[in-house]
């Protein structure tokens, strides 16, 4: 079976890459830790929503 090479991507434009990099890193980290926290965690959430219906009515 014949393998493709792999297609060289060309380079995106310069952009100050660690920055870009380490918003993306903190951004994923948060959804991440969203995301667990709410499987982890349904009572809590619906907790808290109970609480902030509470303290708005």
């Amino acid at each position: 079976m014949h393998i493709m090479p792999a297609k060289r991507r060309r380079k995106p434009e310069p952009r100050p890459r660690n920055e870009f990099k380490k918003s993306h890193y903190i951004k994923d980290l948060i959804k991440k830790f969203a995301l667990a926290n709410i499987l982890l965690n349904p009572l809590n959430l619906l907790e808290n929503f109970n609480l902030l219906i509470i303290s708005v009515s």
